[in-house]
């Protein structure tokens, strides 16, 4: 049968769509499935038996919506490097330290994130950190027409819970850390972190923080698996990328950047040890694709910072002002740790919790 639109969403069925049942955590697609045939849908695809015309049985739903996505766009994915970041903390950051150092390298290069998207030097806005698989592979698709090679992405733990990405390979994904967050949807940190931890079946190469705990797992587990990887790391010498002697400013951050039998000294633009572990992480990311150690060196020492990420906004004032995306109890200790290095007096915080997140992580950030 011919199909003009694919959609799980209920309310936008029209003739001649393919209306997948997707399950939330408020909503059953399985409950529209009959209003979706009236309005004219041509074929359901449910993952359990509803007794209609034109039913299409699948194990898991939300995972065929994520392939029948790409399928529909002609899978562009597979015309792209895809690059992929998960972790609690650090994500945008990275991405866009990706982003610039593949551009000071020539590249082409799509972004998608939390702050927006960006396809080459055209800022589009985002809704999630990564979007729904419709618009996820639409936008693939503009990015592979604008001549991107290159795409760089935050993966959250809630799109790997619910394939968004489901038939993407990623040629490099990195692990920047894990700490509490999300509890409200995953319920322990087991779970968040099995959720995080699928992305690395997913990828060419694995780029792992060895400093955290989770990332010295899925190293471990990658060995197991036969998943080729780089580590990086800011507090040990064992990885195979390393910052040594980080010191840090309310300019940014100097360290010395130690890979194998090459070695340069970096002059970063954003302060503290975990922004000297985002530039880690972004530089050996860009290292996995090929790009050389000295042209990512290059790239990192011209990257300018990112906005809302330890950035300094500028004030006709005696005292510095700090504006920070910190939005977990390890995110905000790090900052307020970094700042108090280079304070001359009073640090004033000013933070909050946004409504409907995880609310067992309040006081711990108080």
């Amino acid at each position: 049968m011919e199909v003009a639109a694919i959609t799980c969403d209920s309310r936008q069925v029209e003739a001649g769509s393919l209306f997948v049942c997707t399950v939330g955590t408020r909503f059953d697609g399985h409950d529209h499935a009959v209003s979706a045939l009236e309005k004219g849908a041509c074929a359901i695809i449910a993952s359990r038996d509803l007794g209609l015309k034109n039913q299409i049985l699948v194990k898991d739903s939300r995972l065929a919506y994520g392939i029948i996505c790409g399928n529909w766009f002609d899978n562009p994915a597979r015309k792209l490097k895809l690059m992929g970041v998960t972790g609690t903390n650090g994500k945008t950051t990275v991405t866009y330290l990706m982003k610039q150092i593949l551009e000071q390298a020539g590249k082409q290069v799509g972004l998608i994130g939390t702050i927006h998207n960006e396809i080459d030097d055209m800022i589009l806005p985002a809704r999630h950190t990564t979007p729904d698989p419709m618009q996820l592979h639409a936008m693939f698709k503009r990015m592979v027409e604008a001549g991107c090679e290159y795409v760089v992405m935050e993966v959250s733990s809630h799109a790997l819970d619910q394939h968004r990405v489901a038939g993407c390979r990623f040629a490099a994904a990195a692990f920047t850390n894990l700490t509490q967050e999300h509890l409200d949807y995953h319920g322990t940190m087991e779970a968040y972190f099995e959720a995080k931890k699928k992305l690395f079946s997913m990828c060419d190469i694995a780029v792992l923080n060895i400093d955290d705990e989770y990332g010295r797992k899925i190293a471990d587990e990658s060995d197991q698996s036969g998943v080729k990887k780089l580590t990086f790391a800011c507090k040990t010498h064992a990885a195979d990328y390393t910052a040594h002697d980080v010191q840090s400013s309310v300019r940014g951050c100097k360290f010395m950047f130690v890979g194998g039998d090459k070695l340069t000294r970096i002059d970063f633009a954003m302060p503290g040890m975990f922004s000297a572990a985002n530039a880690l992480a972004a530089a050996v990311s860009c290292i996995a694709v090929g790009i050389d150690f000295d042209m990512v060196s290059k790239g990192l020492k011209a990257c300018v910072g990112v906005p809302g990420r330890v950035e300094i906004l500028p004030t006709n004032t005696p005292y510095t002002v700090i504006r920070d995306y910190a939005h977990s109890p390890d995110g905000l200790k790090n900052v307020l740790e970094t700042v108090k290095d280079f304070a001359a007096g009073r640090i004033v915080t000013l933070f909050g919790c946004a409504g409907s997140r995880d609310a067992s992580k309040r006081p711990a950030m108080a």
